[in-house]
């Protein structure tokens, strides 16, 4: 099988801090962005159906917050939402790196809701064909891709005429998102990596 081992062994809880750290500098990135458009808090929170408190606390990264409502956060404050792995050019990623990642994996992202789904980790897929996948994120890590696909709690095509029309084709998305998972997790690692050697 085809597919790109995880980059690194780690606990769900290492993890799950690493993801509350990168939810701080979103929200501080978010609160540096409304405040250079102008929008008040309360004119924000309006517009997506939430209150100002909720806001101030997406702001802080004191609150976890759904797929749904980053999305809207970004097309409130025209923002492109993607994930890339590209690095600028001259760096040693860069020249490792394939260049078609941030466009192979753009419109997937990784979500969590830590009061209904503790130590489990989503993966939204907003490209056709559309996919919402929840898995268990355990105290240890995942042996392999049988491994991560025997820990599913939840798998959904956004629209019946997005299930795939074969059982190899459904597989080979789920491999996609392994991978996407992994790139995610090697990410993770270079920041932290690089904040150790700051």
């Amino acid at each position: 099988m085809n597919n790109i081992s995880p980059a690194r062994s780690v606990s769900g809880h290492f993890f799950m801090n690493e993801i509350k750290t990168a939810r701080a500098q979103l929200g501080a990135f978010f609160r540096q962005r409304r405040e250079e458009m102008g929008i008040p808090i309360e004119v924000l929170g309006d517009f997506l159906g939430v209150t100002a408190n909720t806001i101030n606390g997406i702001e802080t990264g004191r609150f976890a917050w759904d797929i749904d409502i980053h999305l809207r956060l970004c097309q409130a404050m025209e923002i492109k939402p993607y994930f890339s792995t590209t690095k600028p050019p001259g760096s040693e990623d860069y020249r490792n790196r394939p260049d078609d990642d941030a466009e192979r994996y753009h419109g997937y992202y990784i979500s969590e809701n830590l009061m209904l789904y503790p130590n489990q980790l989503a993966i939204l897929k907003l490209t056709s064909p559309r996919l919402f996948l929840r898995f268990n994120y355990p105290d240890s890590h995942f042996i392999d891709f049988d491994d991560w696909k025997a820990n599913h709690t939840d798998l959904q095509w956004l629209d019946p005429t997005d299930k795939p029309g074969s059982q190899e084709e459904a597989e080979s998305i789920l491999i996609d998102c392994w991978n996407f998972l992994a790139l995610h997790e090697r990410e993770e690692d270079k920041l932290y990596s690089d904040e150790e050697n700051q």
